[in-house]
């Protein structure tokens, strides 16, 4: 008979956020128990409950974990880009892509589970960390004066809901197409209109709007 596998401490706790992170994608996060996970890694629920309380802690410590992913891959996307203007295109599209990518763990990022007390600092962190990212690229474009003066904080805020908005349009198929090709508001269609395949230059769109409006006017 094959011997289980063991896990120590760190493994445990490592392999239930990661378990739990593919199942969201592929079985949905209604889909998902503390039962489920322990026997998908061979271990008794009571090893599992040992780091985390129940399912809502669990979810909490996967949205940490995608905040995670999500700076690294906006950073990664954009570090090497010198130009200030250009790398918040980079990011803004960076951060579209991520979530078009994940969207069954995107969606868990922001959900009610998430957002429940208590709060988790580490979570909290990683959210702030992933914003910072954000927040520096649009520091240096004030710096550099091709945005208007104003708040970071505020400015980060208004283009991290356009694209955290504009991300849930596309993956719910919100923004379609008719059948001539226009694109048109999802609730006014009828049923000959699909989700819009032109993802990109509606990205492209929406960034260069935001850009426009951030851009300090020249006399």
């Amino acid at each position: 008979m094959a011997r289980q596998k063991k896990y120590h401490f760190g493994d445990l706790k490592a392999s239930l956020v990661e378990t739990a992170s593919i199942m969201i994608e592929d079985e949905g996060i209604e889909n998902i128990t503390m039962r489920s996970l322990s026997k998908k890694l061979g271990v008794s629920r009571t090893a599992a409950y040992r780091h985390f309380q129940d399912k809502t802690a669990l979810l909490k410590a996967v949205a940490e974990d995608t905040f995670n992913r999500l700076r690294l891959y906006i950073r990664d996307e954009s570090e090497n880009i010198g130009d200030p203007l250009e790398q918040f295109r980079v990011i803004s599209h960076a951060y579209v892509e991520f979530a078009m990518r994940n969207p069954a763990k995107y969606r868990q990022m922001f959900g009610r589970e998430v957002a429940s007390e208590p709060r988790v600092p580490e979570l909290g962190q990683a959210a702030w960390n992933a914003f910072t990212v954000l927040m520096e690229v649009i520091h240096k474009c004030h710096r550099d004066g091709v945005f208007k003066g104003g708040d970071t904080y505020d400015l980060a805020n208004v283009a991290w809901a356009t694209v955290h908005g504009l991300s849930l349009l596309l993956i719910d198929g919100q923004i379609r197409t008719s059948e001539d090709g226009r694109r048109l508001p999802a609730l006014l269609v009828n049923g000959n209109s699909k989700p819009s395949r032109n993802v990109l230059q509606i990205v492209d769109t929406t960034i260069r709007v935001l850009v426009e409006g951030f851009k300090e006017e020249k006399n």
